[in-house]
């Protein structure tokens, strides 16, 4: 099985909207991964989580990262793994997909 390393350049984008809006041309800001944006919040005594989640403040933060698939993957089954992170129920490019536990297919 070949593995390719998908942790370098990303886009991340925080917003209250949800996934559509990803696919407008809006600036986001360039990451790696892995990336924790809630550490970059302020930190306030009334936070949601209080001591156990550090006293950080809360969010939602999305991901995107486009990826070039070669012409000689055509046909052929591929399998993205995601080593952490991902919302178990979630949903991926504005559309149902079936999610394991850090897997995304």
């Amino acid at each position: 099985m070949k593995r390719i390393n998908l942790d370098k350049d990303w886009m991340f984008y925080e917003s209250e909207e949800g996934n559509s809006f990803v696919f407008e041309q809006r600036q986001g800001t360039p990451v790696d991964l892995p990336h924790d944006f809630i550490v970059g919040k302020p930190r306030r005594a009334d936070a949601p989580g209080g001591a156990a989640n550090g006293y950080f403040g809360n969010g939602q933060g999305i991901y995107k990262k486009n990826l070039e698939v070669p012409e000689d993957w055509k046909g052929k089954t591929v399998l993205i793994y995601l080593s952490d992170g991902i919302e178990e129920t979630g949903r991926g490019s504005g559309c149902d997909r079936r999610y394991l536990r850090y897997s995304y297919y």
